[in-house]
């Protein structure tokens, strides 16, 4: 997986609640190609999602290729909190995320409305 590839995700999701008491994150995605971390080889792409406290973002993103990516990042803004994605209401979720100029750029999209992000 090549970052300036770009990358896509999408799922549907029907949360009617989290229970943190029983695990912290919830891993939508977990796609890791065997290499280890410190391979020049490695590859990783795991998408989670948490029962976040109030105003926290509780969609994560881990994207590496090689030694360059990104662990954990929070998606966008905390609009998206535990709240609005347990709301026991199908919901529409897509992330893509392309690598250029030493940046990667990443889009959350939630039922087709966008929240555009920047990491570097």
């Amino acid at each position: 997986m090549k970052m300036d590839d770009g990358i896509s995700i999408q799922f549907w999701l029907k949360k009617e609640a989290f229970d943190v008491s029983k695990t912290k994150k919830e891993v939508i995605l977990d796609l890791w190609n065997g290499n280890a971390s410190s391979s020049a080889d490695y590859g990783r792409l795991t998408l989670e999602i948490s029962g976040a406290a109030a105003n926290e973002s509780s969609i994560y993103l881990t994207l590496y290729s090689g030694s360059s990516g990104i662990t954990r990042q929070a998606i966008c803004s905390t609009d998206y909190d535990s709240g609005s994605l347990a709301n026991d209401t199908w919901t529409h979720h897509t992330i893509t995320a392309k690598a250029a100029s030493q940046k990667l750029f990443v889009k959350y999209y939630k039922d087709g409305l966008v929240d555009n992000c920047f990491f570097n």
